[in-house]
């Protein structure tokens, strides 16, 4: 017989009794106290494991503060004039600005 179906679902697993219902929390409890409390354990540690994935989950969700433009200004470093790096951004910074103030049409 498939476990849990038929008369194999009115035996205890562990002493082999004849139990009542469906659920033996109350024959594990009165009969294998042992068993009920590290059942007790198992299903705690379950809900703590739970409730620190959902913490861990809800604050991973948040939202960092912005930091203010003068923080982020002092962050970071400032390029030096030989830098490649300086050289690119100030040449688009000029063709964009070049470019904005071409008129669109010549009249």
């Amino acid at each position: 017989m498939l476990k849990g179906i038929g008369r194999e679902s009115n035996r205890s697993s562990i002493c082999r009794r004849e139990i009542q219902g469906k659920f033996p929390t109350k024959h594990i409890k009165k009969c294998h106290n042992e068993v009920y409390l590290e059942l007790l354990k198992k299903e705690e540690l379950k809900v703590k494991k739970e409730k620190k994935a959902e913490a861990l989950k809800r604050s991973s969700l948040k939202v960092s503060q912005q930091m203010t433009l003068v923080q982020s200004l002092k962050s970071k470093s400032v390029y030096s004039k030989d830098n490649p790096q300086f050289k690119l951004i100030t040449r688009k910074l000029a063709i964009f600005i070049g470019t904005s103030n071409v008129a669109n049409s010549i009249v």
